[in-house]
């Protein structure tokens, strides 16, 4: 998306090079007019890519044989033909995140008072509590960003549901155990 962003941001810019040379107001007009038609698309461009990339790497992780530009034109099919459905999963995915953030909060809040008890018992050492604050802060982020990025491939497959009507299982299977027997162990001094 940023290639074509570019790209027609090259050609809009080529539309500016008259009001350039010829200091005219009604040039200045006409090629303003021109520049905000011929700009739409890098609008429709470059929001959508805050969908389509996400939305193009969840597919990628989702599916067994990802294809990079079909994964990327679902993501702006999903936005700009179902924005409610997009709105709605965010919406709930978010109210998830929020509330799961107390949670961590809390576990991080006892977590900092576990630290604090154990690194004044002795001789408080100002330096050692606050790395461990630091990787406290860590962890609670890091289980946030997994949630979240647990609940965006969730959405895309209930998108992919409401879109193309494709459950789970035509995305992904598992891989099908072998159909060959297990090798014979050789008969040991024990055996009889």
């Amino acid at each position: 998306p940023l290639i074509c962003v570019l790209t027609f941001a090259c050609f809009v810019f080529l539309l500016r090079i008259p009001s350039l040379f010829l200091n005219v107001q009604w040039v200045s007009v006409v090629t303003g007019w021109a520049i905000g038609v011929a700009s739409i698309p890098i609008g429709v461009l470059g929001f959508g890519a805050l969908i389509a990339i996400p939305f193009g790497v969840t597919a990628m992780v989702n599916e067994s044989a990802p294809d990079p530009i079909d994964s990327l034109s679902r993501g702006y099919e999903f936005l700009f033909r179902r924005p409610l459905s997009v709105i709605w999963y965010f919406a709930v995915a978010a109210l998830f995140v929020f509330l799961a953030a107390y949670m961590f909060r809390g576990v991080g809040w006892v977590l900092s008072l576990a630290v604090a008890a154990i690194t004044s018992a002795v001789r408080i050492d100002a330096i050692e509590r606050e790395s461990a604050l630091v990787v406290i802060g860590l962890i609670v982020s890091a289980w946030q960003l997994t949630l979240a990025f647990g609940l965006l491939g969730g959405a895309y497959l209930l998108l992919r549901r409401d879109a193309c009507d494709q459950e789970v299982e035509d995305l992904w299977e598992p891989p099908k155990s072998s159909s060959r027997p297990l090798p014979s162990l050789p008969k040991g001094p024990t055996d009889s």
